[in-house]
């Protein structure tokens, strides 16, 4: 780690909008990383680049300890006031986010049904969650709901929306539970119990061509399942 010298601290301060209230942020006035997040950047010397975040509390509270992140208090990457700087864990960093982003409608960070591309109310995520733990399937889910099976597997599986709590029927252990794993309760499944008798009934008189057409998969698939090779649990 560098030790900055007083004419580096300076030049440094002269980029900040410092307040004279501690409680206020001061943002940086300099470049900023508008694809990574939006930071300040702060080139100290030629070969020396900084987040203008992290340089702030270098000069200020020390070096940063091995293995740690420089959060924000304040939620607000611009800001390099000392006082809303700490030093913590991606882990500490992350929930600190999620737990900002729910219970405070006025951080400005995209979480949830506050993300650019969601489609899902909270409420609706909560239901979601509910109806998977007592048995709906995820094709049914995914018609309810109007959105891609992709999405009700990432909702179920804790890869988005994790700061809502999931039932303990969904996940066990950070993975879908065993109420998701077999038949049209697959993570991937896009035909039901029922289709797939259908299938096998109509097979005699519809050449594996068709039915694929008619419910949008593969003809090996379609093979597999005539042949029990999947769906083994459907008589």
């Amino acid at each position: 780690m560098i030790n900055p010298t007083a004419k580096e601290i300076a030049r440094f301060w002269s980029h900040v909008d410092v307040k004279t209230d501690i409680g206020e942020c001061w943002e940086w006035t300099g470049a900023l990383l508008k694809k990574r997040g939006n930071y300040g950047s702060f080139r100290c010397r030629p070969k020396d680049h900084f987040r203008a975040h992290r340089f702030s509390y270098l000069i200020t509270h020390g070096n940063i300890p091995d293995g740690l992140i420089i959060c924000h208090t304040c939620h607000n990457p611009p800001c390099v006031n000392p006082n809303h700087l700490y030093a913590g864990t991606h882990k500490d960093n992350l929930k600190d986010m999620f737990d900002a982003g729910r219970n405070n409608p006025n951080v400005n960070y995209a979480v949830g049904e506050r993300g650019g591309s969601s489609k899902l109310k909270e409420g609706e995520v909560e239901l979601i969650l509910q109806l998977a733990s007592k048995g709906v399937v995820q094709p049914c889910l995914r018609r309810m709901f109007k959105v891609s099976a992709d999405t009700i597997h990432r909702i179920l599986s804790g890869k988005t929306w994790r700061y809502i709590k999931r039932p303990t029927e969904i996940i066990r252990h950070g993975r879908i539970g065993r109420v998701n794993r077999k038949g049209e309760l697959a993570i991937n499944a896009k035909l039901t119990e029922t289709d797939i008798v259908t299938i096998r009934k109509d097979r005699t008189t519809t050449s594996l061509k068709t039915l694929a057409d008619k419910y949008n998969t593969t003809v090996q698939a379609i093979c597999n399942i005539c042949h029990y090779r999947t769906w083994t649990h459907v008589p």
